[in-house]
């Protein structure tokens, strides 16, 4: 009767061992569960702002040069190419500046005005994911008092491989994630209107196939204000 007891309890604390492990397993598959989410969440997170930061960087960075080159400009020297592309816009903007303001032969004597001597443009590729591109152009022929028109031969040099435009003098990509360029000149303020649309698509949402993606869009009103005569 002892051996029976003994062996009863045996099996009764074999049966409370076995339930307590499959209740630990159990807790803890539900821990790595937690914290795997947590992690799959915490990357998607982390790739967000990453997109988020990096077209806010494009964003200052396309404001801050348009900012300087307009207000430097004469916005007689100013041109638009509007460009449509699958319904949204892929413009071109030219302006007068020089090479060199530092160098007084830049400048008409007595006056003090610039004489431009180079066109910047900024336009928009027409490429699917379209790259925002700044050029310094110097066209051959320069007249004596400068360029006081704006650039004849933008229409023809806003080609989506930048090293096939003419007459550049310096080449820049200030960002390859642009939707939307629009730009539009009022003559009755001396003003340009800009507004741009930066886009990126990211990893991968858990589960699916489908991209996460970030945008931002920007307005800018920049004022010539190197335009004499005023007008």
């Amino acid at each position: 009767m002892k051996t029976e007891a003994c062996s009863w309890r045996h099996q009764v604390a074999s049966g409370n061992s076995l339930l307590e492990l499959v209740v630990s397993m159990s807790v803890l598959l539900a821990i790595l569960a937690l914290v795997v989410a947590i992690m799959i969440y915490g990357v998607r997170m982390f790739g967000h702002t990453s997109l988020r930061q990096g077209l806010e960087g494009d964003a200052r960075r396309i404001s801050s040069r348009l900012k300087k080159d307009l207000a430097l400009s004469d916005f007689h020297t100013v041109s638009v190419q509007e460009r449509l592309v699958s319904g949204l816009r892929r413009d071109g903007v030219g302006l007068g500046s020089l090479s060199d303001w530092n160098d007084p032969s830049n400048f008409q004597a007595g006056l003090g005005l610039p004489r431009w001597n180079r066109y910047t443009v900024y336009y928009a590729t027409q490429e699917a994911t379209g790259r925002l591109v700044r050029q310094d152009i110097e066209p051959p022929g320069i007249p004596l008092a400068g360029w006081n028109s704006p650039y004849s031969a933008l229409s023809s040099n806003l080609r989506d491989d930048p090293t096939l435009n003419t007459s550049v003098v310096s080449s820049t990509v200030l960002s390859s994630q642009v939707e939307h360029f629009e730009c539009r000149a009022d003559v009755s303020e001396n003003t340009v209107t800009v507004v741009c649309r930066l886009r990126e698509k990211g990893q991968n949402v858990a589960g699916t196939n489908k991209k996460g993606d970030e945008s931002i869009q920007f307005r800018l009103l920049l004022k010539t204000k190197n335009t004499w005569p005023d007008i």
